[in-house]
């Protein structure tokens, strides 16, 4: 196709009525009016030869040529989204901007407030928004910006190899302990750790695997009392129960503010690695590297 005949303008009402799929409502988004939007989506039928959009009662479904064309067209927009961004500086006294996250529960109870704290002293207009970390591999969530960042395992391979990636921090685990367990501040060994009952703490599982393999590897198992999918429970769970619970050292020291729990070092060392992940297309954009520098600075220090 030559590309001299598209015009722009045509690709923003093609991209509207993708989102909107009814001429009405893409025309009041354009601030266009519904003649205009017809005239627009004609040009397009006759330049893509499809008909594109349906009549299905009283909205419009895309034909599968507009879906593979809507592909298309939003990886140039972001192209080009992209590249005049990375033609202004970034200011975070000035800017509105909200950058969005993709974290694990870890990071959630632990970092989020400290990186919250950073964009306001930052910026006033700053604003943060996350999502739980799930094993997608977000190439396609972090090219159309439905995320910025995403802060994933290191060495859960579920990214995809794509992607920029960044070594952020190791967060050593540690093993909480409640009141009835009468534990003490010293280094765990072996005994020690399967003497109680353990509070699975990960919808992932990934520092909990750590451990089991390891015990494993020393032909030995620990009893699991109960799962739960997140923090939120835990620190209840220790005070009324003889109980222990791995978690990494951030969400220890979390904890320990409010609540007369030990932390005691696990017979080895084990550390869940965390990493920064973003699309390649924004690694020259000013925001996003201005984001990636409050982060690095943000890491707990080993």
């Amino acid at each position: 196709m030559d590309l001299q005949r598209i015009d722009f303008n045509l690709l923003k009402v093609f991209r509207q009525l993708m989102q909107e799929r009814q001429v009405s409502r893409a025309a009041a988004r354009l601030h266009l009016s519904q003649p205009a939007v017809s005239h627009a989506l004609k040009r397009l039928r006759t330049l893509f030869e499809d008909p594109l959009f349906i009549a299905t009662g009283r909205e419009m479904a895309p034909t599968p040529i507009a879906e593979q064309l809507s592909r298309t067209i939003e990886q140039v927009w972001q192209t080009l989204e992209s590249g005049f961004s990375s033609l202004e500086p970034f200011n975070s006294q000035r800017s509105q901007r909200t950058f969005r996250f993709a974290v694990s529960g870890s990071i959630e109870y632990a970092l989020i407030e400290p990186i919250y704290r950073a964009l306001g002293a930052a910026g006033s207009g700053l604003k943060l928004e996350c999502i739980e970390l799930t094993r997608d591999d977000y190439l396609q969530s972090l090219a159309e910006r439905e995320i910025d960042i995403v802060v994933g395992f290191e060495g859960s391979h579920h990214l995809h190899p794509k992607l920029m990636t960044e070594h952020w921090f190791d967060d050593p685990l540690y093993c909480l302990c409640g009141p009835h367990t009468q534990a003490t501040t010293t280094p765990m060994n072996l005994a020690d750790l399967i003497s109680h009952p353990h509070i699975y703490t990960s919808s992932w599982g990934h520092s909990q695997t750590k451990v089991d393999d390891w015990l494993q590897l020393h032909h030995q198992q620990r009893e699991i009392a109960l799962r739960v999918p997140s923090f939120m429970a835990v620190p209840p769970l220790l005070m009324q129960h003889s109980l222990y619970a791995v978690v990494p050292r951030s969400v220890c020291q979390f904890l320990q503010r409010d609540l007369p729990i030990v932390a005691r070092p696990l017979p080895q060392e084990l550390d869940v690695s965390y990493c920064l992940a973003w699309h390649p297309l924004y690694k020259e954009e000013p925001a996003l590297n201005w984001l990636l520098e409050q982060l690095r600075a943000i890491a707990p220090k080993a």
